[in-house]
């Protein structure tokens, strides 16, 4: 974006009007634009026009002024001004998204895209100017008043995205999303209904986060998407593109409509013609409309294909799928087969199907996934990134599964999603960009990081990445709370990643073998009890400032500030003093979560977002009240306390690369060593004793298969080789994602006064050296 641009806005913002001649965008302009313009344009214009008279105060003057919007190509007066030569267009003509606002004079003002979608971005552009929150309805981020924003004739805006689609999964939406629309927010007396109301302002936000694709909510308890009247001229009306999940092909719901169909089992090998007549009337249905397919087919819902036995089975029956889909998308959505977006998501068991030599059509987009717990599980090798069809990443921020779910709070660090992404982005997979957002609520902050990446990916890095959640506080909650903002949601983040809330109880679901769910029984928490009693204080230090805080927070942000800020801290910070804390101090714990949560349904914002924070999703034993009601010797690890700790990025010397990432890892300086090269660490020890050394590391995935390898060296004496790559879904990984850090434990021999040397050196790519501690007396 123009400096001088951002420049114009920011000083008009805090009230210096550094230009005598500029256009004001809080007047009642004249808007002009085509009636023949796509319905995603009218909605964007819709949506300013509340916007501006949200914003508007009393001294908002009328004037001549003309807001000028148009899509290139469909808009007179744009294609008049382009003719004349008042704007010039080659910086965005014929790209995809791309939109351009100039100040042509005080009283004209003119923004035009390079299609529709650009057009509407662009208008939503104001708002931003103006200082609307992208989370103005879904988090009540009530508009302040202003009189003026100027913009200085001349000035010029050019933007258009990175990734070409954007866009968010609502998934596991059972605990908030379906009861809050169903019983509050668009109550039509059906069980599980998610209306045409309800996900217009889901497609609302999505417009104002720049995004354009949406995977609806897919759960049993959910009437499908378009099975719904109204949804389908919904996502129309605001210009979404609509996809579907890794085990939803065709735009078929399966989980709300396979078994009602009452036409036998899921199963190609057995019930083809059945099951390729239910693909053909969905097509029908949503030809002409704007699609992402999912090509492929795994089970009913999240689990393998049916009648298979063995990968090479597996591999040999979707071949037969993707041709039969590859004939139906000709006959039902374009002859020309390769120009319908489509993708296969390489999800749990297909990514071992595809590694077996799974033929996919060269247009088709691979789609990797994370291992659903930020770790990306494999990325495009040099062949791979030649695809026409590309390839592009679906990422959770919430989950349901093993080793333990994560349905309550959102606390994946903004670190590793940066770290994340950009990695992805860098092996070329661009194409398109999916978050799993759980129920929207609360990954609010997460989402929209996630969104500005996709949208501009040199706009954050892991040098200023501090700054977008600073800028975030301080447009929601202003410049005087920022840093407070900042400085508790990092230390939240960083808390969480050495255990996130819901894996305080220190047990799995979802294991085989096990029961009422997968249920493994808890174990002694994870933390020596002198790691407790730290944890107890940090947390105790945040909550007591965010309380503390929350009394500077402006009366029309205060329930913004609860639901973005306060609950998340407060009620993480409760779920740990259930845990590791005793008797009745424990019991009140779970008794202040029950307060918390009650406010935020009943009670913030008026009741609006009743049914939409539940504490307990599932109903998961981590959830129930304090299980120590006593005290107990082995509350926690008999492990002796570590007597040193050292961050990755305390290292000596190097020699090689490395890059230090803020904010990532139990240390928040996780360290990434670059392939043969080695950090080394010194420490000193006071007396001579065998101790335990612990070498923590953040638990990748390698990016192309292959291993994760160091070589550990004391003082000059290799020590060994090790591996800490784990494939997802063993024992030893389940461990790791509980704990987020791949350990590498050994005995050592040390001498007190000596000066020793640790040396870690990269053998693989992807070696991210987190937190190194020693204990003694083992």
């Amino acid at each position: 974006m123009n400096r001088l641009f951002l420049l114009s806005v920011f000083l008009v913002l805090f009230g210096i009007n550094a230009y005598s001649s500029s256009f004001n965008l809080i007047r009642k302009h004249n808007i002009v634009f085509d009636n023949s313009e796509e319905q995603v344009v009218h909605t964007a214009v819709d949506i300013f026009k509340s916007d501006l008279e949200k914003v508007s105060d009393e001294n908002t003057s009328y004037g001549k002024s003309e807001l000028i919007i148009g899509t290139i190509g469909k808009s007179k007066s744009v294609d008049g001004l382009i003719k004349k030569k008042q704007i010039a267009v080659k910086d965005i003509k014929g790209k995809w998204e791309a939109f351009k606002i100039v100040c042509l004079d005080d009283n004209r003002l003119a923004v035009l895209g390079s299609d529709s979608r650009g057009t509407a971005y662009g208008v939503l552009e104001l708002s931003r100017m103006m200082g609307v929150s992208p989370w103005e309805w879904w988090a009540d981020v009530t508009p302040e008043k202003k009189s003026e924003v100027l913009i200085e004739k001349g000035v010029v805006t050019v933007q258009s995205p990175s990734v070409q689609y954007r866009g968010i999964f609502l998934n596991d939406e059972d605990w908030a999303l379906v009861p809050w629309s169903s019983k509050n927010y668009e109550p039509v007396g059906i069980s599980g209904h998610i209306g045409p109301k309800t996900y217009s302002k889901i497609f609302e936000l999505l417009l104002r986060l720049r995004a354009n694709t949406l995977w609806p909510a897919m759960h049993e308890p959910t009437t499908p998407f378009y099975t719904v009247e109204g949804n389908r001229e919904a996502a129309q009306k605001y210009g979404i593109v609509i996809g579907t999940s890794h085990c939803e092909p065709m735009m078929r719901n399966n989980a709300g409509e396979w078994y009602k169909a009452k036409i036998g089992r899921y199963n190609f090998k057995t019930n083809r013609d059945n099951i390729i007549n239910y693909w053909a009337e969905r097509l029908k249905y949503v030809a002409g409309t704007e699609t992402f397919m999912t090509v492929g087919m795994r089970g009913v819902h999240d689990g393998r294909m049916e009648g298979i036995k063995t990968t090479e089975e597996y591999r040999d029956a979707l071949h037969e799928v993707l041709d039969v889909q590859t004939d139906l998308l000709k006959k039902y959505i374009n002859p020309d087969v390769k120009k319908i977006p489509q993708t296969i998501v390489l999800y749990k068991e297909v990514l071992n199907v595809y590694r077996s030599g799974l033929e996919v059509p060269d247009y088709v987009t691979l789609m990797w996934t994370d291992d659903n717990h930020g770790y990306i599980a494999n990325l495009s090798d040099k062949d791979e990134q030649k695809r026409k069809g590309g390839s592009g990443v679906y990422y959770h921020v919430s989950y349901w599964g093993s080793p333990h779910d994560y349905l309550w709070l959102c606390t994946t660090s903004p670190a590793l999603i940066n770290m994340q992404m950009r990695r992805a982005w860098d092996y070329n997979a661009r194409k398109i960009w999916i978050l799993n957002v759980g129920d929207i609520k609360p990954a609010e902050y997460d989402t929209e990081l996630f969104m500005d990446m996709a949208w501009n990916i040199n706009s954050i890095d892991n040098s200023n990445l501090s700054d977008h959640l600073r800028d975030w506080a301080s447009r929601e909650f202003g410049e005087e709370n920022a840093d407070g903002i900042v400085s508790i949601m990092n230390e939240y983040y960083r808390l969480a990643a050495i255990r996130r809330p819901e894996h305080m109880g220190f047990n799995m679901v979802e294991i085989w073998g096990y029961p009422r769910g997968g249920l493994m029984p808890n174990k002694i928490p994870d933390f020596t009890e002198g790691e407790a009693k730290q944890r107890i204080e940090d947390y105790d230090r945040i909550e007591k400032a965010v309380i503390k805080l929350s009394a500077s927070i402006p009366a029309n942000r205060k329930d913004a500030f609860f639901q973005l800020v306060e609950y998340p801290v407060r009620a993480a910070s409760q779920m740990n003093k259930k845990f590791l804390k005793t008797g009745q101090d424990a019991l009140n714990a779970y008794y202040e979560i029950v307060k918390l949560t009650d406010y935020y349904n009943k009670k913030m914002s008026g009741g609006k977002w009743n049914y939409f924070m539940d504490m307990k999703p599932r109903d998961l034993p981590v959830f129930e009240p304090a299980i120590y009601t006593h005290k107990d010797d082995k509350l926690f690890r008999p492990d002796p306390e570590f007597n040193l700790v050292i961050d990755g990025n305390k290292f000596v010397s190097n020699d090689g690369g490395y890059t230090v990432y803020k904010g990532l890892g139990h240390s928040a300086n996780a360290t990434m060593i670059d392939k043969n090269a080695s950090l080394e660490y010194n420490f000193n020890v006071n007396k001579s004793a065998e101790y335990k050394l612990k070498i923590g590391f953040v638990p990748m995935q390698p990016a192309n298969g292959g291993d994760l390898r160091v070589e550990v060296a004391l003082n000059g004496n290799i020590l060994s080789t090790f591996s800490i790559h784990e494939d997802p879904f063993t024992k030893e990984w389940r461990e790791n994602i509980l704990q987020n850090q791949a350990y590498i434990t050994l005995p050592v021999k040390l001498e007190n006064g000596n000066n020793n040397v640790l040396t870690v050196k990269a053998l693989d790519n992807d070696i991210i050296i987190d937190r190194i501690k020693l204990a003694s007396n083992i």
